[in-house]
């Protein structure tokens, strides 16, 4: 296993090890459920490893052993709560893999998810690739890689050898998938890439999201997907934010006046898409407005924007 980590890294990769050794195991339930269990009178305190590191309650410092308390500390993962303690990060397990996330509750922008989707996303894995069992290698890019599960959980599938990129556009999910890679004993690059920018290898797999994209698909159709659903988790947060619905997208950029685009996300997404018209509120010659408006609007609407700022 050649992957370099930092001190703090390799604190967390040994904790996860203690963890593996003293036989932990712990399935993490919906955000809903966690708090229901969590609110519990008995439930107040930690008093076991799947307390501290499953359910992420608070703990008293003798109740972790002093390995794992000096990993956790050195991991820079120990954070005081009151007259006790509370780790930052957390451990799942899924079959024989054991995987660091964020603790609950993931409440921070740069929180890494691990929950009943992987799971389902996992069991979607070992349906698909069943039989594959011929020994060919392979190069796998899991985009939107979060804690790596995916990658990693179809790695331990595959019985040749694999070369896996893990991208993520989240610092702390290129962080966490690189310890995760390390703890499951799996070959792994952790890069961060805006989807596929900063990553260059031909793939026979393509994982997006937890949505795999076989290798018949190109790589445009991955970028397709990927595009798909940051625009569908942003209309969620912001319907159930807000409690208000979304009636329509207004798309920019290079790629808002292909129709087969429109066509694509509107089918998927279901809401009707309009070609976004940063000129609207400029004067120009009207021998110019099929050009900015059929051309040049869409890709130049951040500049614009910002050329039209007051402040």
């Amino acid at each position: 296993m050649d992957i370099a980590l930092e001190h703090r890294d390799a604190a967390l990769v040994a904790l996860g090890r203690h963890l593996k050794a003293r036989g932990y195991r712990f399935t993490t339930v919906t955000p809903a459920t966690h708090a229901r269990v969590n609110a519990r009178p008995d439930n107040k305190i930690a008093s076991t490893l799947e307390d501290i590191f499953g359910w992420s309650r608070p703990f008293s410092p003798d109740v972790l052993p002093e390995d794992m308390a000096g990993a956790l500390r050195d991991g820079g993962a120990m954070a005081p709560h009151g007259n006790l303690c509370r780790s930052t990060v957390r451990f799942s397990t899924l079959e024989r893999q054991i995987f660091m996330h964020s603790a609950f509750p993931t409440d921070t922008a740069d929180a890494v998810f691990f929950g009943p989707d992987t799971y389902r996303f996992a069991n979607a894995l070992r349906t698909t690739f069943r039989e594959a069992g011929d020994g060919q290698a392979m190069t796998i890019v899991d985009i939107g890689c979060g804690t790596g599960a995916g990658g990693l959980y179809l790695q331990s599938l595959l019985s040749g050898p694999v070369h896996q990129i893990l991208g993520d556009i989240n610092p702390a999910a290129i962080r966490f998938a690189r310890i995760n890679a390390v703890l499951n004993g799996c070959e792994a690059r952790a890069v961060r890439s805006d989807i596929m920018s900063d990553i260059s290898e031909s793939a026979d797999i393509i994982i997006v999201d937890q949505q795999m994209v076989k290798a018949s698909h190109s790589l445009e159709a991955a970028t397709k997907e990927a595009v798909l659903m940051e625009i569908d988790r942003v209309v969620n947060f912001f319907q159930t934010r807000y409690n208000k619905k979304v009636n329509q997208c207004l798309l920019v950029g290079g790629r808002a006046t292909e129709k087969e685009t429109r066509d694509f996300l509107t089918s998927k997404l279901r809401l009707p898409m309009k070609v976004g018209d940063p000129f609207a509120r400029i004067q120009y010659p009207s021998s110019l407005e099929r050009i900015l408006k059929e051309e040049l609007g869409p890709p130049l609407a951040v500049a614009v924007g910002l050329a039209m700022r007051e402040d």
